[in-house]
């Protein structure tokens, strides 16, 4: 039983209550104001999973137990907040279950699917066979599931936007430290073998795998017409004269957005390592080349990187160079840097180019790891005796 702390009558259920202070002292105090005051414990308005704070939800029940994004995870297998709740298990041993059980499931799924695929795709709202069963017709099918796929790719879009922490690009260490795995060599492995997949899946290859030789083939040839930027391309679309002067006016614009090139030309975190370089070098009055440094300020818009021009029209840019010392630090993205061949035709290139040069390469995953650390040993190779690395 509770008592009102405003007039000192008792006797109350917490409905009863509810109706006194509506009654009796609504001009005093709101009924969130009262619980909280008065009601709530300590524990309270905290997600029972990630100890964020919680929406209120009445006078009776108080607030709620979980956070939004917990709400719809704690009961399910797939999710580490399953393992969190129900099983007591530590942040990272719920990832690693996570894991485990999302990879059970999609092997059932897939050997359920090659079963039956004829089945599977009936009842599958992603192929046109699945509408086709409820009515429309092919074309209609199709268009149905374009439709769809737009409505999805946009909530998808702004989920990420609004929630980046919470849904992080598979192409990011993020992603599979949230999955349980902690190994930057194991992540750096599955990062590199889902860009290979997605290249192959776009090959020719790809194409004949998933909709058989002759389908395959067909579809392949309008994907290439899609992406074919060249004088062919524009001399079949527009004819030779206008064809050639569309190619040559394409061809020059993109040189024109190489050399001053936009935001996305460089990785955001290699900025946050070089602004720290930056900060702890500006007093010694080199000249420092990176990105987004702009005569001392920070620029996002425009490509500051130093240039190394090599063979006719052709250049590499240094992530971070400073020319007083000759020294250079390359971040290594595992999102571009997974061609070795090409990385080191680059760097050939780059020696020749500018002779006694010295580099030391820094990978995202090192940096990630340990900034601190990171940092140190750049400012000790920039600064001592560091030898190229």
């Amino acid at each position: 039983m509770f008592e009102c702390k405003l007039c000192d009558k008792s006797g109350f259920r917490l409905h009863g209550l509810s109706t006194h202070i509506r009654l009796k002292h609504l001009n005093e105090i709101s009924l969130k104001n009262y619980y909280d005051k008065y009601i709530k414990n300590e524990h309270e308005g905290l997600c029972a999973i990630c100890k964020k704070e919680t929406i209120y939800h009445n006078f009776v029940q108080g607030y709620l137990k979980f956070c939004n994004y917990c709400n719809k995870r704690y009961f399910r297998k797939q999710s580490k907040e399953y393992w969190i709740y129900n099983k007591k298990l530590s942040l990272e041993e719920s990832k690693i279950k996570a894991n485990q059980y999302q990879k059970s499931i999609a092997d059932i799924n897939s050997k359920l699917i090659k079963s039956d695929m004829d089945k599977h795709k009936k009842s599958c709202h992603i192929c046109k066979e699945y509408w086709i069963e409820h009515g429309l017709s092919e074309k209609q099918a199709v268009e149905k599931i374009k439709i769809q796929s737009k409505i999805a790719a946009t909530i998808s879009i702004k989920k990420r936007l609004e929630n980046p922490d919470q849904y992080p690009s598979h192409y990011t260490e993020k992603y599979w430290i949230n999955k349980g795995i902690t190994d930057p060599y194991k992540i750096n492995e599955k990062i590199n073998n889902i860009k290979k997949t997605h290249k192959k899946s776009l090959s020719l290859n790809g194409f004949i795998s998933r909709y058989g030789e002759k389908e395959g083939l067909l579809k392949y040839q309008k994907f290439c017409e899609t992406r074919s930027h060249n004088l062919k391309f524009y001399i079949d679309r527009y004819g030779e004269k206008e064809g050639k002067a569309k190619y040559s006016h394409f061809y020059n614009t993109i040189l024109n957005r190489i050399h001053i090139m936009p935001t996305r030309g460089w990785s955001k975190d290699s900025q946050k390592l070089f602004w720290l370089l930056f900060n702890q070098l500006k007093t010694k009055n080199y000249k420092i080349y990176f990105a987004s440094l702009d005569n001392g300020i920070y620029n996002e818009h425009t490509n500051k990187e130093f240039i190394v021009r090599y063979e006719k029209k052709r250049f590499y840019r240094l992530d971070f160079y400073i020319e007083d010392l000759n020294k250079c630090i390359e971040y290594d993205c595992s999102y571009w840097h997974n061609d070795k061949v090409a990385d080191m035709k680059r760097e050939n290139t780059i020696i020749n180019t500018i002779k006694e040069i010295q580099i030391l390469h820094i990978s995202d995953i090192e940096f990630f790891k340990n900034k601190e650390q990171t940092v140190k040993k750049c400012i000790e190779f920039l600064t001592g005796g560091g030898e190229y690395i």
